[in-house]
């Protein structure tokens, strides 16, 4: 029996798991998972149930008539065991026996996915702020050569796919239901727009919902494909913070953008940072960690408060950026994500003891 139908097989049985999956077919072998006796497979599972369901699955033919109803929502599947998947998932404890996708399979094994790959998480219900700063970090890592990794989800996520395609970058979505569901419904341009030229990826079957406890699941995917994890706004306890503990289990770098102490939208990634997440403060920040050049664009049109701030900042040469929340009455998060954005926009350039000058 090929190794792939014992992956789906795996994937099938109640009971089993992606992480117990695993732990089978490194210690057992695939030879031995097809062609094991009931007992054998009661022996190592302990469970007359699950062994019981194993073996009654394990037809070939049956099998082959699965995997072959499995596609014909248009998805396309890939195996633990095929050499196309991802080397990335492979590594953590429980990846997932079948992989999902619609798109550019090249993504998921090609250099770039295994070298330049950054995660950029959030809330769902971002601020202003956080949408413009989610969107000006994921655009200048793509411009970059990053490919951006995210869940696809309302508010945080949304921006960040849809700056990795105006940086005319890849972006690969990790959903939490079938890929033939567009959630949230919302996104429906960005979603052709991914699956025609970038990547969706599911550990789910098209035609599966989108329940609420699919996607703590999915974030460990996201995690396990990038370098790095980027988090933009997220409360002390929220799905955000789900990915970040699976981020820190797989040994990955965690980046975190500041806050008002004041919202609550910030206190998720002021925690984190205060229990040992790096900081991304300014544009030196992003060219330090992940070794970016920054493109000008000082003809930019500026917004009301950024030509404010900039005013300042230019009159007021080398000001220190405690200066700016009291002079000019604006809380210290939003001067944080303006000041960015300035500097990404080659407006400001930050010098030595966080002080500021314009260009």
């Amino acid at each position: 029996m090929e190794s792939k139908y014992i992956d789906l097989l795996l994937f099938l049985v109640k009971g089993i798991g992606p992480c117990k999956s695993k732990k089978l077919i490194m210690q057992y072998g695939y030879d031995f998972l097809a062609n094991c006796t009931f007992d054998e497979f009661m022996t190592i599972t302990n469970n007359k149930k699950i062994a019981r369901e194993y073996i009654n699955l394990r037809s070939v033919n049956l099998l082959k008539n699965k995997y072959k109803d499995l596609l014909k929502g248009g998805s396309k599947i890939l195996t633990y065991s095929s050499k196309k998947y991802p080397k990335k998932l492979k590594e953590i404890d429980d990846p997932p026996m079948l992989l999902f996708y619609r798109g550019n399979e090249e993504l998921l094994n090609s250099d770039k996915i295994q070298n330049k790959t950054v995660a950029i998480v959030g809330t769902r219900n971002p601020s202003y702020e956080g949408e413009k700063t989610a969107y000006n970090i994921s655009k200048l890592l793509s411009e970059n050569g990053y490919t951006i990794i995210s869940g696809f989800a309302y508010g945080i996520d949304t921006f960040a796919h849809k700056a990795a395609i105006d940086g005319l970058g890849d972006t690969i979505a990790v959903l939490g239901c079938g890929l033939d569901i567009c959630y949230p419904s919302e996104n429906k341009k960005i979603y052709k727009i991914i699956r025609e030229e970038n990547l969706f990826i599911s550990e789910y079957p098209d035609e599966t919902k989108p329940y609420s406890y699919n996607f703590p699941k999915r974030n460990r995917i996201i995690s396990a494909l990038s370098e790095s994890v980027i988090v933009i706004e997220a409360g002390i306890k929220s799905g955000t913070i789900i990915t970040v503990n699976h981020a820190l289990n797989q040994g990955k770098d965690v980046y975190a953008v500041p806050g008002s102490i004041y919202s609550m939208r910030s206190k998720g990634t002021n925690f984190l940072i205060k229990e040992g997440a790096i900081p991304i403060v300014s544009i030196d920040d992003m060219i330090e960690y992940f070794d970016i050049k920054i493109n000008q664009r000082s003809n930019i049109d500026l917004t009301d408060l950024q030509e404010r701030i900039f005013c300042y900042i230019k009159s007021n040469p080398k000001i220190h950026i405690s200066n700016l929340p009291i002079d000019l009455n604006i809380s210290s998060g939003i001067i944080t994500k303006e000041i960015l954005e300035l500097q990404l926009i080659g407006k400001i350039d930050k010098l030595s003891g966080n002080r500021y000058i314009s260009k």
